[in-house]
């Protein structure tokens, strides 16, 4: 196998094709580097043993499967303290039928790599997600860090800016860091941008761990684009008797609403989930697809659509509220990895994405080092036509230095050296010349060269 223009180390990752349900093109990879990672727990803190600091987090580079293709690779969070890096990684095919493989290369000698590698909002960074992606927060950032804190990772830079928050509720999610809302008066406020508004066609996707569905009917909102009044569409936990579930509803036409729901009693309170909904409007009403740790689930229709879709590009969008005006129906928990796209991602798609955040999508293998190239220089040593044995050695040309040494056969004066340079480099030289040698010509010295 290739490898990577004189990087130091490697270590090869296989991405298990039984996690893949079919060939998913342009996928952000999730890449969880610590001592357990993977479907293994497998132990990788030998790439912190080697870069050593936070500043050398760039000192690294992530490929395709031939060891030598460079990928783009957004790193949403670095800890050397702690041994734990959090990287996604634009991969451009993974398959459902054969085992999918990167290697990650690191050496702290190296220049920093930031063609390829970059942290959330860095144009490598943006590489990783594609056009469709509008809006991907990690939601990893201080939420005290003022206006556009919280970064979205794509090309759209739609930054969202926290309110009623404080450093601490910057906790532990899914998938590095996240933001936990405390159902009172927390929330992102996103803006209003073309790149999200009016948007027809979408998937949400996002990693939920909510701590209560709250008291208002409709209350535990997730995510929103609309007003008060609806106009626009939202996500949210829905509790109550017999709820107890993900509900979507879309404003179709001056607050009626169309609104679907997952089963009933299908979350459950201090419990991670994976959840996805996809919509198409279309010409006439369809229902949603709902996801629910990778799998769809079933949806009910509570409210029918009625006339045109009203889609209010002036309406901002919110996470983990409906607007700023207070205490106006939070969402109470953590939320992580929050995404929307303007197409509808396919099933197989949803469900690597899940794996991939629970880290159960990869496998890593040991640390390798490249295997030199070795230079095998041999010849004949004669002292008036008779073959002798006799000291020969094998010097670096720019410097001098020795790098090999042998006697000849006395037999037929036979001498073999070598080398990880090519004769280029080194010159071969008998350190006694006071006898009568034979003169050493091509014939009788030539590189052979090899593994």
């Amino acid at each position: 196998m290739a490898w990577l223009d004189n990087w130091a180390k490697r270590i090869k990752i296989t991405i298990d094709k039984d996690q893949v349900d079919t060939t998913i093109s342009g996928f952000p990879t999730p890449i969880y580097l610590s001592t357990s990672s993977g479907q293994s727990n497998d132990d990788v803190s030998a790439i912190f043993d080697e870069l050593t600091l936070d500043a050398n987090r760039f000192k690294i580079a992530v490929t395709d499967s031939d060891g030598e293709t460079q990928l783009p690779v957004e790193i949403e969070r670095w800890d050397d303290a702690n041994e734990k890096a959090w990287l996604h990684v634009k991969v451009p095919s993974i398959s459902a039928s054969v085992d999918g493989t990167l290697y990650i290369y690191y050496d702290s000698a190296k220049a920093n790599n930031t063609t390829y590698v970059g942290d959330v909002g860095s144009t490598p960074g943006q590489s990783v997600w594609d056009s469709d992606f509008k809006l991907v927060y990690h939601l990893s950032e201080d939420p005290t860090g003022g206006s556009g804190c919280i970064k979205d990772s794509t090309s759209n830079v739609n930054h969202g800016t926290p309110s009623g928050m404080v450093t601490g509720d910057l906790v532990d999610g899914q998938f590095g860091k996240c933001l936990n809302f405390d159902g009172s008066d927390a929330y992102v406020n996103c803006g209003s941008d073309g790149s999200i508004d009016d948007i027809i066609t979408k998937t949400i996707e996002a990693f939920i761990n909510f701590d209560t569905f709250g008291q208002a009917p409709m209350s535990g909102r997730i995510i929103q684009k609309a007003n008060v009044n609806a106009d626009g569409w939202h996500l949210l936990v829905q509790g109550g008797v017999d709820l107890n579930s993900l509900y979507y509803a879309q404003d179709w036409n001056n607050g009626i609403f169309a609104d679907w729901m997952s089963p009933a009693d299908s979350l459950t309170i201090s419990t991670w989930y994976g959840i996805a909904v996809s919509y198409d409007k279309g010409a006439t009403a369809n229902d949603p697809v709902m996801y629910i740790d990778g799998a769809s689930v079933t949806v009910t229709q509570f409210t029918p659509p009625e006339g045109t879709c009203d889609l209010d590009a002036a309406n901002d969008m919110w996470i983990g509220a409906r607007s700023n005006s207070g205490a106006d129906r939070e969402y109470d928990g953590k939320i992580d990895e929050l995404r929307i796209s303007s197409v509808i991602r396919i099933p197989a798609w949803i469900k690597a994405t899940y794996e991939g955040l629970w880290d159960d999508l990869l496998i890593f293998a040991a640390e390798e080092e490249p295997v030199p190239v070795v230079f095998y220089y041999e010849g004949y040593i004669t002292v008036e036509s008779t073959p002798a044995a006799r000291i020969i050695n094998l010097y670096k040309r720019d410097t001098g230095e020795l790098m090999d040494s042998t006697t000849s056969s006395g037999s037929n004066g036979y001498f073999k050296l070598g080398s990880s340079y090519d004769d280029y480099h080194f010159v071969v030289a008998l350190p006694d010349l006071s006898e009568n040698y034979a003169i050493l010509t091509d014939d009788k010295i030539h590189p052979t060269g090899g593994n």
